[in-house]
């Protein structure tokens, strides 16, 4: 009864509810997964269920896990899109490698078990992301702004970022952050420690403010295929895929997606076989 839990937490990062239930005079255990609308990891594999059957993840919607700080932007935040010569630009608010960079640091030096989530809050112009980390003894703000050796809080956690390539070295996390903001020229970093609170701070680039960014209609309508495009390409290599997940993968709301298959729908460009449960999508 405690062993079969942990272990299902430790494989698959998963809780599930284990009761142990009695029917016709027989013990037996019962096992409850509540459903997710994210995949599975197990040992590398991200799997899905689709319907009565487990699907697992490959081609051009695998590699879940490493698209999820990408989704803060393309969920969150937009890019300021400009067209240079028929070359399409695109300028955002905050260094996107500076992010990326502050969130592994917030995952490598988090206190997990003061059960406090990190945290990321996003402004007109600034974004905060805050988690509760325990620092080296004597560390002050100004040791962190300077060169200093690696004491990640979970060395683990920092050795699988290593392993993964997420991270080139330890120890290095901040001078990249600063480095990302220089090159984007915004401000660099602002990092405050308040008890065991550390937040580090980045100030939107000044000519591409998050509530300022507009783009015109032909430029709309250009996103407008990519998702499109985005969409029909999910659909030729997961037919049975769900608008649930399509939502997740494509870091856009259920609603759009569902806008956008009804209108694919009234193209002609998919056509739904079988029932809502068993049945699948199939592209022109």
């Amino acid at each position: 009864m405690d062993d079969i839990p942990n272990q299902i937490q430790s494989v698959l990062g998963i809780i599930a509810d284990v009761n142990r239930c009695t029917k016709d005079g027989l013990d037996y255990i019962e096992i409850k997964v509540n459903s997710s609308t994210y995949p599975v990891n197990y040992h590398g594999e991200y799997h899905y269920r689709s319907g009565s059957t487990k699907q697992l993840l490959q081609g051009a919607v695998s590699g879940y896990g490493g698209r999820v700080i990408d989704l803060i932007y393309t969920k969150y935040l937009k890019a300021a899109i400009t067209y240079e010569h028929d070359v399409r630009v695109e300028t955002y608010p905050f260094p996107r490698e500076g992010v990326r960079e502050a969130i592994y640091n917030a995952l490598g030096h988090n206190n997990y078990a003061a059960s406090i989530p990190i945290q990321i809050r996003i402004e007109d112009d600034a974004m905060y992301i805050s988690n509760n980390c325990i620092l080296p003894k004597d560390w002050t703000v100004e040791t962190l702004m300077k060169p200093h050796k690696s004491e990640p809080f979970n060395p683990s956690i920092a050795n699988v970022f290593y392993r993964a390539g997420y991270i080139e070295s330890w120890g290095r996390g901040i001078q990249k952050i600063c480095e990302a903001c220089r090159e984007l020229g915004t401000a660099e970093p602002e990092y405050t420690v308040l008890g065991n609170d550390l937040t580090v701070k980045f100030s939107a680039l000044e000519s591409v403010k998050v509530s300022e960014i507009k783009i015109s209609k032909y430029q709309a309508d250009t996103l407008a295929d990519t998702l499109d495009g985005n969409i029909l390409t999910l659909l030729k290599e997961k037919p049975t895929i769900t608008q649930n997940e399509m939502a997740v993968y494509l870091g856009i709301s259920v609603p759009s997606i569902k806008r956008k298959m009804k209108k694919l729908l009234e193209r002609g460009l998919i056509v739904r076989k079988g029932g809502r449960r068993y049945g699948y999508w199939e592209t022109k």
